[in-house]
């Protein structure tokens, strides 16, 4: 879901810039909540990550460099003939 402030900082972004970190951000996401190296580990915090592509993203689209494409809605209509009678 969009975060209202990163809509208005990612607003405030050249469209160069705000391509760049949506390369970026698409980069950091992963399943991977933790890693370890050494002796070093490292945590990511998901939902932060995915507040702000998900911001990214719709500032993108709002400008018309994306196209942001959704699932198609399948609709069922039935018809009651029951009054017919």
């Amino acid at each position: 879901m969009a975060d209202s402030s990163w809509l208005e900082i990612f607003r405030g972004y050249s469209n160069e810039e705000l391509l760049a970190k949506l390369a970026e951000l698409k980069q950091c996401v992963s399943a991977f909540s933790s890693q370890n190296a050494g002796t070093k580990g490292f945590t990511t915090d998901l939902n932060a990550l995915k507040e702000q592509l998900s911001s990214a993203t719709r500032v993108a689209s709002e400008r018309g460099l994306i196209t942001v494409t959704r699932p198609k809605e399948t609709r069922v209509f039935v018809t009651d003939f029951s009054q017919n009678g």
